[in-house]
């Protein structure tokens, strides 16, 4: 609370409510898109709990894992096309839109596909009940945004730093989420990094490529956010099947596809 409350009067102070009006838009939009992923992320929650406390922590650690890249790649999914035509879907929406909206949404949405990453991190940590130093660690890092961003605006600074300074301390508590999990479980750390945080940006740079060419080659219109909707889907989706998942990976995959197709088909 003091985090979030407290960047809105920061900015209020500075800029005034045209701006925060801009940031509680931004944060609208990406509620809205978050809750696809959450109900993901909950039903996943009990299994990490349970097998924690049955000590399976080989199970553990591949729940977390691939819990964690699911959850990235379905928001990244339901992303990418809003963050490459944030200001035409906003024009859309609200036709007014407040200067700062469009850079502020797409480093939400960015932050937020971070903290995709950390949640099962999250959840685990509270899984093992040592949460006091964590709570310290963790908590004094993510308040630290709200000096900086007082600091960095009073130096003169544009609004959308604030957002920019809050990505990265999430980026930095997202590290030192997986520095306490090493300390309280032995988790594999270099192994999550490798092959969950580095692999999930390298999938987002690359996803980017094709859909961001279509914007900029192709005339605004309602036909260019379909091509680039399209284009997102494809990427995202090949990118990350072929990446983001090893064999195992991809075979639950396949298997909980086939299962969805074949309980379709039945009810009909």
């Amino acid at each position: 609370m003091a985090k979030e409350q407290g960047v809105n009067v920061v900015l209020n102070i500075f800029f005034g409510p045209a701006v925060n009006a801009a940031r509680g838009i931004a944060y609208q939009v990406l509620g809205k898109l978050n809750g696809f992923v959450s109900n993901f992320q909950m039903a996943m929650n009990p299994q990490i709990i349970k097998n924690y406390a049955s000590g399976e922590l080989v199970s553990l650690y591949r729940l977390v894992f691939r819990g964690a890249k699911f959850s990235y790649l379905l928001l990244l999914t339901l992303s990418l096309p809003i963050v490459v035509e944030a200001s035409l879907v906003l024009n859309l929406w609200l036709k007014d839109v407040p200067q700062f909206t469009v850079i502020f949404l797409q480093i939400t949405i960015f932050t937020a596909l971070i903290n995709t990453l950390s949640n099962p991190l999250i959840i685990t940590m509270h899984a093992t009940g040592k949460v006091r130093d964590y709570q310290v660690v963790v908590g004094c890092l993510s308040l630290l945004t709200l000096p900086l961003v007082y600091i960095t605006l009073k130096l003169g600074a544009a609004p959308y730093m604030a957002m920019v300074i809050a990505f990265l301390v999430e980026l930095v508590c997202h590290f030192a989420r997986l520095y306490m999990l090493v300390r309280s479980i032995d988790f594999p750390m270099v192994a999550f990094l490798r092959s969950v945080t580095l692999r999930m940006v390298l999938i987002t740079i690359i996803s980017l490529v094709l859909p961001a060419f279509a914007h900029q080659t192709i005339a605004i219109s309602s036909l260019r956010f379909i091509i680039v909707c399209i284009l997102s889907l494809m990427s995202t989706i090949g990118f990350g099947y072929y990446l983001g998942f090893n064999k195992a990976d991809r075979n639950i995959l396949r298997t909980k596809v086939a299962t969805i197709v074949k309980t379709k088909i039945l009810k009909r």
